[in-house]
């Protein structure tokens, strides 16, 4: 899979970090999908399991893009328009851009996606990425969240936490850093404690 940039509003962003979720998106039962933005992070009690819905911009705010991209960071034109959920799982985007460069791909952008399980076949989905859907030759990251690996084609760092996946993917065309996982890593340092 290549990375593919867009741009939205100035803002770059990595259709390969959403790709790589749309063969788990519909995990389930869809008779509950519904499409709109999530507004907060909850938490779900069932007979199963407790499950927690993390809303990506409620994770990952601008506060914490700037500290990463620096005082020029810029929320993504579409975040929260995408956001979308089903009766097993609930996905969230979310985009901020640095300054912007001399082209677009001087652009740094750093893109959170939460997807939520809702139910047991979410959870089970989630953490199947992990094991034995796990894509092959990803490399895997011990000490964040409770699973990760890193995917060094698309730049992002997938992480299983709890019942949930979350996949932090950064890049830029000139940047030094570009596409490292020391930048997907210190983002999720900062947002952890909210996932």
């Amino acid at each position: 899979m290549k990375k593919v940039l867009f741009i939205i509003g100035g803002a770059v962003v990595a259709a390969g970090l959403v790709a790589a979720v749309v063969l788990f998106i519909h995990s389930g039962d869809d008779k509950g999908s519904k499409k709109g933005t999530t507004s907060s992070t909850s938490t779900t009690t069932t007979g199963s399991g407790s499950y927690k819905v993390v809303a990506a911009c409620q994770a990952f705010g601008l506060a914490d893009a700037k500290a990463v991209l620096g005082s020029g960071a810029a929320a993504g034109s579409g975040n929260g328009l995408s956001d979308s959920a089903s009766g097993d799982v609930a996905v969230s985007t979310c985009s901020y851009s640095g300054a912007p460069g001399l082209t677009a791909q001087d652009t740094r952008t750093i893109t959170l996606l939460s997807r939520s399980a809702k139910s047991a076949a979410g959870a089970s989905s989630n953490k199947s990425v992990f094991g034995k859907d796990k894509p092959v030759g990803k490399q895997d990251v011990s000490g964040v969240g409770d699973a990760a690996f890193w995917d060094s084609t698309l730049s992002q760092l997938d992480v299983l936490k709890g019942n949930n996946w979350y996949i932090i993917g950064n890049m830029s065309g000139t940047h030094a850093d570009s596409g490292t996982y020391d930048v997907s890593k210190a983002v999720y340092d900062r947002i952890k404690g909210r996932l």
